[in-house]
């Protein structure tokens, strides 16, 4: 998404006993700071006014942080592990609150792994992810994966037709902006309980192709090409909301073409998306 929209906040409701618009006395806590969420969360923070702390596992990577309107003043980076217990402690004690947007991982340690000389390996829908395997050894993820694999098996011993079709229908959509901006009511506002769905729209995945195929006809790109399956396909399910809205949230990016606009302009600026004549 792109980096460069602001984060366009309505006057949000503070938590009981806070003065509002004393933004400046909260330290907020966000993990994964230099993911894409966990970013563009740290630089709505500080142009509210709070002081924030962000945890990442590389301090290396966080400089591009450091360059944020505000960041001299109220960010303050740490190198955390969330696999290892007892180094985040120290980074939230004292906090309001802490936006827990990263996702552990194991290291990498692919450097160590010894290659047979094999050129090719083909995997197809015989080779199925080991259940046993993940409970044995107890890998980061282990009970996901093992129970996606029972999950799907289930479903296509229930139901063995094609489901490329139901799969491919479309999506749901939310612009960067608006989900850090969802995260960030959510905390302040004392009358949030429970799970938010933060979804601005759903899209066919043939309108979708019609949206962003517009927007790039100054690219001579080729028109999208769909089977007759998926040309009249309607999605399946909708996104609820309201319980988001009905805290007084409004999505900036409320489109497709608005979401996708965003996107292609962002990838545009960073050069990764270039005209061809």
């Amino acid at each position: 998404m792109r980096q460069g929209g602001g984060c366009h906040n309505p006057a949000l409701p503070f938590r009981e006993g806070d003065t509002e618009g004393n933004t400046s006395s909260r330290v907020y806590c966000v993990t994964g700071a230099n993911g894409l969420l966990a970013s563009w969360l740290i630089k709505c923070l500080l142009e509210r006014g709070f002081h924030v702390r962000g945890s990442l596992r590389n301090i290396e990577k966080g400089e591009p942080l450091r360059h944020l309107a505000g960041a001299e003043e109220r960010l303050e980076l740490f190198e955390a592990d969330l696999l290892d217990e007892t180094s985040l402690p120290p980074v939230i004690r004292g906090c309001h609150g802490v936006f827990a947007v990263a996702s552990p991982l194991p290291s990498s340690h692919q450097d160590e792994v010894p290659h047979e000389g094999i050129s090719c390996l083909s995997v197809d829908e015989s080779f199925w992810t080991s259940p046993e395997y993940c409970r044995e050894q107890r890998m980061a993820s282990w009970s996901y994966m093992a129970g996606k694999t029972e999950a799907e098996k289930v479903a296509l011993e229930f139901d063995p037709q094609d489901w490329t079709v139901d799969v491919m229908r479309g999506s749901c959509y939310v612009h960067v902006d608006d989900c850090a901006r969802a995260h960030i009511l959510l905390m302040e506002d004392h009358r949030a309980h429970g799970r938010y769905l933060c979804s601005a729209c759903d899209s066919s995945i043939a309108e979708t192709l019609n949206v962003v195929s517009d927007l790039l006809k100054s690219f001579n790109v080729p028109p999208p090409k769909l089977n007759k399956e998926l040309e009249n396909t309607e999605i399946l399910y909708k996104l609820n909301s309201a319980k988001l809205k009905d805290l007084g949230f409004a999505y900036n990016f409320g489109s497709v073409h608005e979401v996708w606009k965003e996107t292609i302009i962002s990838l545009i600026e960073k050069g990764l998306l270039k005209q061809k004549f």
